[in-house]
């Protein structure tokens, strides 16, 4: 009875000595099986989250991430003789001054790939805050206008020299990408909204791939398919031939103690025997799958003494040697504190495993989280180790041919503290920014009304939305919503389209009827490019077309020179045209009857905000520096003594998303930052509401006294915003995993247009 009490209390002391706080002893490796490769001087850039190899150098960057404040360091590393070559400073290259508060371009994230003439291409991608921001906060830094955004790279293997490609999709940023050599195509992964995209190498266009959900790792196997995961760990496939996104009936496992997979895989590469690993990110899994026969095989826990424990593994950077086994890096997922990630050796075939022990630095330090490795050509396994705050990011260069098989690590360490333990108190900056950079994201409002299970599901799981598909009438990548309009006579027109093929269509009895392609030869700019007459639909396209019921679209007014029509508003009581165009920056006032130019108003620098509001009182715009102005009936522009709310410091790229005008009073305004604020035309005074949501406010809307605008776009996460001034902001939850371009109201309800390649028109009922 005694034995029985006994061998149960060690069992449960065992399993709580898992759960407890504090550094565990971790095997050490024999230090012959590798060495160590420091970069001196770069303390700041503290984390490795890629590394490539092409014939005899290994390609490393060091990143960095919050709390640290840096651009990307890319170094070459030769294996013949060790000599590391710094090739790339993203800072000096890109001209960035990080003084100004922009945001670094912090890292490449197994982003580096080979094209098939032999250069690299390769995308940055940022976990690192801006200069003045106390922290990286993420849900508050997507569509920033402090320069958030990925850029392009290409390194010319031969002239050693780099190619700037600009930024391949503006505040948007990507990481993981995969390139298809044949095709001459680079699929990446967007942490914005976490779908698939595709960029066309020959022309560097970018192409959001039918709305696929992408987490994190992209796979491409012999057929050129493309296969990624989503957040419930389902396989999905893109086939390029077709330009079709499917599910497919694969799934990856998850641990006994979960109900189902959770998380995404974030490695995985195609092994030349047809087999696909994956690693998922959290459930402490390894498997790998061949998606021609629809086969999914579990090849266990990452490593653990009790290894189907519910405590998890972080698993990193996984590596096939030339012996056809897996080496692979397990780091304690709750103790993110320590070091000490231990190396696993596993054989895909056998499924046995071993700990070969962590690795040591030189100065005591061990192991830590490896961020990606790679096979170098001299069948060393080369391992970019980060997130230290002692020593920056490194890498490890291991050798599997020099482990015997009877080998077992015997000598046993205490992990140590991987950062300081007042690591959230380091002051990054010791010198004072200047008093008109200092800005921080700071709602305004007195109080924001939020309900966690409006989080949960798309506004009670779809109970209140309808979604019109466009897909069904326009094609693939050509069906995004760039503006709505409802007329006099409460007919909803739209415009829907994709590079140089655009069109305009109208919503009759929730049915999306085509009117016809507008004959353009330039890209539509977002902005309000649609207003209407008594009987036509003007749009600003380039020029100015115009619609009649039973005619085809014909042009209107050809503006000449480089000019492009952006926004167009209509003076109902004398009727005329305002026209904003760019790149002159000018207002053209327009007889609506004959496209007579009347007027011709020059601005002030580069207008951001392709927007023009048309009330009793006139013309309402915005330049430059946050201004705001009003052009009047008799064609004089006046400023307003209010600006546009902004962060403090970055007036000068303030941006209009979205406004509407109440018809007697106000007009009430989004922003790319994120607030909402309101102009009397009484008064031309302006109220700041505050910001409601983090970023990118746009579709605003009125229905009676309430105004509704969406925001988001991050993480597939658009919610919508109800404003009263009694109330404040009310926060119905998610509604679309899409980017919302504009809304309009009819009959008491939301239509909402989406922003992508699979778009739909969302009728929102509200509750």
């Amino acid at each position: 009875m005694f034995k029985k009490l006994f061998i149960v209390l060690i069992f449960f002391l065992t399993i709580l000595s898992l759960f407890s706080a504090g550094p565990r002893d971790v095997y050490l490796m024999d230090s012959s099986f590798y060495k160590e490769v420091l970069f001196p001087g770069n303390r700041n850039l503290n984390a490795v989250w890629d590394i490539h190899s092409q014939g005899n150098y290994i390609y490393i960057p060091l990143c960095a991430e919050d709390p640290y404040v840096a651009s990307v360091r890319l170094y070459r590393y030769d294996i013949r003789n060790g000599e590391k070559k710094l090739i790339l400073d993203a800072d000096r290259f890109l001209g960035i001054d990080l003084f100004s508060g922009v945001l670094p371009q912090s890292k490449f994230h197994t982003a580096i790939r080979t094209m098939k003439n032999g250069n690299l291409f390769m995308v940055t991608h940022n976990t690192a805050r801006g200069l003045y921001q106390p922290v990286w906060a993420i849900r508050n830094l997507r569509h920033d206008p402090t320069g958030f955004s990925s850029h392009a790279f290409i390194y010319d293997t031969k002239s050693e020299k780099f190619i700037g490609k600009g930024i391949p999709l503006p505040n948007t940023d990507f990481y993981y990408g995969q390139i298809d050599e044949e095709l001459n195509v680079y699929y990446m992964c967007s942490l914005n909204t976490l779908k698939l995209y595709s960029l066309n190498l020959n022309t560097m266009k970018v192409s959001e791939l039918g709305g696929q959900p992408c987490r994190i790792a992209i796979v491409i196997d012999d057929d050129h398919m493309v296969y990624t995961s989503d957040s419930r760990q389902r396989i999905w496939k893109w086939d390029p031939f077709k330009k079709t996104s499917t599910m497919t009936k694969l799934r990856m496992p998850h641990s006994p103690y979960k109900k189902e997979a959770q998380g995404s895989w974030i490695y995985g590469w195609k092994d030349a025997d047809g087999w696909i690993y994956a690693v998922p990110q959290y459930d402490n899994r390894l498997c790998r799958f061949d998606p021609k026969r629809g086969i999914m095989e579990d090849l266990g826990a990452g490593w653990r003494e009790f290894p189907e424990s519910p405590e998890s593994e972080m698993i990193f950077a996984p590596v096939k040697a030339k012996n056809g086994k897996i080496y692979y890096g397990v780091l304690n997922e709750h103790e993110p504190y320590y070091d000490g990630t231990e190396i696993i050796e596993l054989d895909p075939e056998t499924k046995k495993k071993r700990n070969l022990g962590t690795m040591k630095v030189s100065d005591g330090t061990l192991a830590c989280a490896l961020g990606e490795g790679t096979l170098g050509a001299d069948g060393k396994i080369y391992w970019g180790d980060g997130n230290h705050g002692k020593r920056g990011g490194m890498m490890w260069v291991f050798d599997p041919s020099k482990i015997p098989e009877n080998y077992k690590p015997k000598v046993k360490i205490k992990r140590n503290l991987r950062f300081p333990k007042d690591f959230n108190k380091i002051k990054t900056v010791k010198i004072s920014p200047p008093a008109q950079s200092v800005w921080k994201f700071r709602p305004l409002v007195r109080y924001i009304k939020t309900n966690d299970k409006y989080k949960k599901n798309l506004y009670y799981e779809r109970k209140y939305i309808t979604g019109l598909s466009l897909s069904k009438v326009f094609p693939l990548f050509k069906n995004a919503v760039f503006d709505l309009i409802k007329t006099e006579k409460n007919e909803v027109f739209g415009i829907s389209g994709g590079y140089k093929d655009f069109n305009l269509f109208k919503l009759k009895k929730a049915k999306i009827v085509n009117l016809g392609k507008i004959p353009i030869k330039w890209e539509i700019l977002n902005g309000n490019i649609l207003a209407f007459a008594k009987d036509k639909i003007f749009i600003a396209a380039s020029n100015i077309y115009a619609y009649k019921k039973g005619e085809y679209i014909k042009l209107f007014k050809k503006l000449g020179g480089e000019d492009n029509a952006v926004a167009i508003a209509r003076d109902f009581s004398k009727d005329l045209l305002y026209i904003l165009t760019d790149p002159s920056n000018s207002i053209l006032i327009l007889n609506a009857e004959n496209g007579e130019i009347l007027k011709r108003i020059k601005l002030n620098g580069y207008v951001n905000s392709r927007w023009l509001i048309p009330t009793k009182n006139g013309v309402y715009g915005f330049e430059s520096d946050a201004n705001i102005y009003k052009i009047d009936f008799s064609g004089k522009k006046t400023y307003l003594k209010n600006n546009i709310p902004s962060l403090k410091g970055l007036e000068f790229i303030t941006e209009i998303t979205g406004a509407a005008y109440d018809g007697k009073d106000k007009i009430w305004v989004g922003t790319r930052q994120g607030y909402l604020f309101s102009i009397n035309i009484l008064n031309d005074k302006v109220f700041n509401h505050g910001k409601p949501g983090p970023y990118y406010l746009k579709g605003i809307t009125l229905i009676g006294e309430r105004v509704y605008a969406f925001s988001g776009g991050d993480f597939g996460d658009t919610h919508l915003f109800e404003y009263s001034p009694e109330n404040g902001f009310k926060d119905y939850g998610l509604v679309s995993d899409n980017l919302i371009n504009d809304c309009i109201e009819k009959n008491g309800q939301l239509i909402a247009g989406e922003f992508s390649s699979n778009s739909s028109l969302l009728l929102i009922k509200i509750k």
